[in-house]
């Protein structure tokens, strides 16, 4: 699962990055545009090339991969825990899609609150147009584009080339360990109920077609 999962992120990554800046920029454009505007960056940028279209993946791998994991041990722990006795019995549709259902949702909403940090960087990385403007190779200027429109100029220090655990360390120390999980409820109230109707789905249509 946490294989498949990197082939399938890794695949998916630009149309993601697209999708981000589209929902992060009121004056964002159509999927092609978009497209060529992340071209052209890149060529105009010495520092940029067309790797820029997967601006964003390290912290979506460590994003989707662990909530993989995270997901399906959960499904198979909370059947365990709330419904061993009734596993050992004879099942029914209703009663497969009902364990699915319940299960799906409380392991959606855990993997989901374990990986809101890796989402918020995530997010942040993908929007946030980066503009050098001094010449100290420890300290960037740049612009962040807010959901309003408006700009607003932070300088950071780092060693190096920016990675996820500065970020990380950087949202923590200049905006307090809480924002690692600013957004984590509505993520957790759209992540349940889709990982428990996905999976619900999936498994009454399994019983389905192997009953009849």
């Amino acid at each position: 699962g946490a294989v498949a999962r990197i082939f399938a992120t890794v695949a998916t990554s630009p149309f993601e990055l697209i999708r981000t800046r589209q929902a992060g920029n009121i004056g964002a454009g159509s999927m092609a545009s978009e497209f060529r505007s992340i071209i052209r960056a890149s060529n105009t940028n010495p520092t940029a090339n067309f790797s820029s279209l997967y601006k964003g993946l390290l912290p979506t791998l460590w994003r989707d991969v662990p909530f993989s994991c995270i997901y399906w041990l959960g499904v198979e722990n909370f059947k365990d825990i709330f419904f061993q006795n009734s596993q050992e019995a004879p099942s029914s549709s209703s009663t497969t899609v009902y364990q699915s259902f319940v299960s799906g949702a409380l392991s959606g909403v855990v993997a989901a609150a374990c990986t809101t940090p890796f989402d918020v960087v995530k997010t942040r990385s993908q929007v946030t147009l980066i503009t050098p403007s001094l010449d100290s190779e420890k300290q960037v200027s740049y612009q962040l584009q807010s959901f309003q429109g408006s700009h607003q100029t932070r300088e950071i220090l780092y060693p190096g080339e920016r990675n996820l655990f500065f970020q990380m360390r950087h949202i923590v120390e200049t905006e307090g360990i809480a924002s690692l999980w600013r957004g984590n409820i509505s993520r957790m109230l759209k992540i349940g109920p889709a990982c428990a109707l996905m999976l619900s789905s999936y498994e009454y249509g399994k019983y389905i077609f192997l009953s009849g």
